[in-house]
């Protein structure tokens, strides 16, 4: 019996008749790819988890009659134990924190308290924050269902970007239930507090819903977006309570609807074309397989979520999107197409299936990364782990400071306020140095005309964004995408793929922000090819080699300079590279932290291979350092960048390679191997003097303005990461060296990692 037939049968040997209809159409298709598992490497492992015995509680005395009577005519006649305990703590007034599997019913742990609370006093206002657009609009479908069952006594409304001008003035006066994200707290309520004083004044409950999303450089954002609205609603009088969800595994639906996850915008448009080629429809027919990402307008998106949940639509293709406690209806299967990056997310895309009845199965689908292959072949790590605890550096001087500024504008700064643990006067008093704040008697001012908030992203280093224009026949709009991810998919020549149909990018227009497309059916992608600088900055720390054959670490300041360079043309199915092209669009820099690790030359020298083939194998352990980084640091991968250069020169040095004050930009041996791409400092430099003068620095460094306090961690666990990796990659069953090269690549390899 293969591995991944005895692990089917430890799986589900014990099911008998009773199991569902669902659970043995699971075992029929897991009998299939067991069948051609001849080496056990198809399926590595299989999961099952039994409902568990729900624990019931009856309605606390104090809940309004008709909010009863609004459950009961919903079918929730008792409550869960957990949610009548969360309610009572509400109640009480104490601050809440509710961690409980997906589809376990956390929204009514704070809207039965809310509510009640409004009903029996119409001036109580609730704030609620979700981290996404598509989240508030699916809790603002229970709340809408629940305020006509009660005969509309509450104003119930989401307020976001894409909510109209004529109706803000309304929502701000009549919302007792107003629905947001953080965003726009942070760029339209908070600057405008004026506006909202009923709010502010009223305000006596903030949800946070999926607070374990709040990660990095988002979370670090969160963390001072809600020091701002403390200190705002403080100065209206209010002392709201906090009420914090977050989901850690999931329960098991019906086989009636498939959701694929993807981890990228262009994994998710690829795999949508491939399903639709695959599943063609009859002429006229509206397509039932769609695709749901950032970038799709706003009445796209409402119009996939309603055919979700009406069962119009019988599959999708999502990224991250979709990945919050989403109820989009009778979701039986969810196919992981890549491993997610953390436990936490991993459960939660499982945990959008099963969420009405039955069972449900979820199937992950690893990729080649090292950090997929890592999760299949260690199953114990991920279902023996809890999920990830969130790390953010609120203080973190670019964000901090930038808040700083957000909350001076919106109300003076006071002598002896606290804004985090740092030194506000001190600070205060350098940003009126800089002319953003004046003194007046003891109280920081703004003094610029234009609002701060405006131009501060809490998800990127920039707030621009361009909009798609689809010039085929009459001009349209047919999405938008933020500057970065205009670089990559909106250069000109690019393929852009919109809900699998394919668009030729004709001009992108940088002082308009705008990209126009044209449509076309071609059997190829496109690629961007980047490189990236680092210059070294300042060394905080080094740990010297131990010998001429070893490596040393360091962490410090860094500058960093990326520009995509050019593209390349991936074939449809087959992913063969068909053809290339040069681009000269704008260099991006920025000051940040780094860890990197320097390889010595003897070691280098030492090692039976080419200069080619030695970058090529530094490409492939950076990529495994990266994936075992995001594992110990416990954070999102886009938190991370790359980059390989050159060893900082020792001060002084006259022995220096051109340009050997910057990190030398490697691009990767597919993109390396045409010259047309290489930038000017290594084709200057002859193969001898790289063999020659090359001692490769591996950089690790912060992907944000200034750092988010990633680096220095990555110092202090040096060994422990390259212990790590080390396993990584003798786990992996692709490594085969030559037999004749065997013992002299295993020795050497222990040597570099």
């Amino acid at each position: 019996m293969s591995q991944s037939l005895a692990v089917r049968a430890a799986a589900f040997g014990s099911l008998g008749p009773s199991a569902g209809s669902s659970v043995a159409r699971v075992r029929e298709v897991l009998d299939i790819f067991a069948a051609k598992d001849i080496n056990g490497e198809v399926l590595t492992a299989v999961r099952y988890f039994p409902a568990r015995e729900a624990k019931w509680a009856e309605f606390p005395s104090w809940v309004h009659a008709d909010l009863v009577a609004a459950y009961d005519a919903k079918g929730i006649r008792q409550l869960y134990t957990h949610q009548a305990i969360a309610a009572e703590a509400v109640h009480l007034g104490k601050n809440v924190v509710v961690v409980t599997p997906t589809a376990s019913g956390k929204t009514l742990c704070y809207n039965l308290p809310i509510l009640n609370s409004i009903l029996e006093n119409t001036d109580t206002r609730a704030l609620y924050l979700f981290p996404t657009k598509a989240l508030a609009q699916d809790q603002l479908a229970e709340l809408y269902d629940l305020n006509q069952r009660l005969d509309n006594r509450f104003g119930v409304f989401t307020y976001d970007g894409d909510t109209p001008a004529d109706a803000r003035k309304a929502i701000r006066e009549k919302g007792h239930v107003v629905l947001t994200n953080p965003d726009m707290l942070h760029t339209g309520i908070l600057p405008h507090h004026t506006r909202w004083t009923r709010l502010f004044e009223n305000l006596r409950y903030i949800v946070i819903d999926e607070l374990h999303t709040y990660r990095g450089v988002f979370g670090s954002h969160l963390c001072n977006v809600l020091r701002r609205l403390r200190r705002i609603a403080n100065f209206y009088g209010s002392d709201p309570i906090f009420i914090c969800c977050s989901a850690t595994i999931a329960n098991p639906g019906e086989l009636l609807q498939t959701m694929v996850f993807a981890n990228s915008r262009l994994q998710t448009e690829i795999l949508l074309t491939y399903l639709q080629q695959a599943n063609p429809e009859p002429p006229g027919k509206q397509e039932t397989i769609r695709g749901y990402r950032g970038g799709y307008l706003p009445n796209e998106r409402r119009e996939i979520e309603r055919g979700l949940r009406d069962g119009r639509i019988r599959g999708v293709v999502s990224t991250s999107a979709l990945e919050l406690g989403i109820d989009v209806g009778s979701l039986d299967t969810v196919v992981m197409a890549g491993y997610p990056g953390s436990i936490a997310g991993t459960w939660q895309r499982a945990g959008r299936a099963g969420r009405r009845s039955g069972s449900s199965c979820t199937v992950m689908v690893a990729s080649s990364s090292p950090l997929d292959q890592f999760i299949v072949r260690h199953p114990d790590y991920f279902f023996g782990n809890t999920p990830e605890h969130a790390f953010i550096q609120p203080d973190n001087l670019e964000i901090l400071i930038n808040h700083l500024k957000c909350a001076a504008f919106e109300l003076p700064i006071a002598p002896g306020e606290r804004f985090g643990q740092v030194d506000v006067p001190d600070l205060c008093a350098r940003l009126a140095e800089a002319g953003f704040l004046h003194l007046a008697g003891d109280h920081f001012h703004w003094t610029h005309e234009a609002y701060p908030a405006d131009t501060i992203s809490l998800r990127s280093i920039t707030s621009d964004n361009f909009i798609i224009i689809d010039v085929t026949g009459s001009p349209n709009v047919i999405g938008e995408v933020d500057f970065p991810s205009a670089l990559i998919f909106l250069h000109e020549k690019a393929i852009y793929i919109h809900g699998g149909q394919q668009y030729h990018v004709e001009h992108l227009d940088f002082k308009e922000r705008k990209a126009y497309v044209k449509q076309v059916d071609v059997d190829y992608y496109t690629d961007a090819v980047r490189y990236t600088e680092v210059r070294v900055l300042e060394a905080t720390e080094t740990f010297a080699a131990s010998s001429p054959s070893a490596n040393s670490h360091s962490h410090g300041d860094v500058l960093v300079r990326s520009q995509v360079v050019g593209f390349k043309k991936i074939k449809l199915f087959t992913n063969e590279n068909i053809g290339d092209g040069k681009l000269e669009l704008p260099e991006n820099e920025m000051h940040t932290t780094s860890y990197w690790i320097t390889l010595e030359r003897a070691l280098l020298e030492s090692l039976p291979y080419s200069v080619s083939e030695r970058q090529s194998g530094m490409f492939g352990l950076l990529h495994a350092l990266t994936s075992v980084a995001t594992l110990l640091l416990m954070c999102d991968g886009r938190d991370l960048g790359t980059a390989i250069g050159e060893r900082p020169p020792a001060h002084g040095s006259d022995t220096e390679l051109v340009g050997a004050h910057h990190a030398a930009p490697l691009l990767g041996p597919s993109a390396a191997a045409t010259d047309d791409f290489m930038p000017s400092r290594l084709r200057d430099a002859s193969a001898s003097q790289l063999k020659e003068f090359f001692e490769p620095s591996l950089y690790l460094y912060d992907a944000y303005p200034g750092g988010i306090g990633f680096s220095e961690p990555l110092f202090r666990v040096h060994d422990l990461l390259i212990q790590k990796t080390r396993e990584l990659i003798a786990a992996c069953p692709r490594w085969r060296p030559r037999p004749a090269r065997q013992r002299s690549l295993s020795r050497h390899s222990r040597q570099a990692v």
